[in-house]
């Protein structure tokens, strides 16, 4: 499977709700980002495309009202 960087991921799945698997590339130095699923709404276990790789991640709280 084809793994992103963060800024790849938060440019493609910005206001997506993602299920990711996130890995480090030593060869890259950096961290590497696989996405398993994509959402519209929120899911257990996701979060926001623009968040993955920031202090946000998985900190969103959707209101339902």
């Amino acid at each position: 499977m084809k793994t992103l960087t963060q800024a790849q991921v938060n440019k493609k799945y910005k206001d997506k709700y993602v299920d990711f698997y996130g890995t480090y590339d030593y060869t890259k130095k950096q961290k590497m980002y696989e996405i398993r699923k994509v959402y519209s709404e929120i899911h257990e276990n996701t979060t926001l495309g623009q968040d993955v790789g920031t202090a946000w991640e998985y900190m969103r709280w959707k209101e339902i009202f």
